[in-house]
């Protein structure tokens, strides 16, 4: 394994990790909160919520990176053929698009 499939490695890792941490930024209201809750929790944390999505993107940008060396790692795994190489791939592209 060469240097860069280590950090592509990593990258999953650290994929998890600002998933987890995105999760700690602030605390929306339940879900049948009143109209007013709701208002008020985007009014008033607009920091923690824009943190959040911004942990969020970053965390899927590892996970694109990750994706990528997964597929490298498949396609070279296989030695005749790719299917699922690509099918990991796609599948994981999906996830992201969601």
């Amino acid at each position: 394994m060469d240097s860069w499939q280590r950090v592509g490695a990593a990258t999953g890792i650290g994929f998890v990790l600002l998933i987890v941490a995105a999760t700690f930024f602030g605390s929306p209201p339940d879900f049948g909160a009143a109209a007013d809750e709701v208002s008020r929790y985007y009014r008033e944390d607009q920091r923690s919520i824009q943190a959040s999505a911004l942990v969020f993107a970053a965390a899927f940008a590892l996970l694109l990176w990750f994706l990528g060396t997964l597929h490298s790692v498949l396609a070279n795994a296989e030695r005749g053929g790719t299917s699922l190489a690509t099918i990991a791939f796609g599948g994981g592209l999906v996830a992201v698009a969601l």
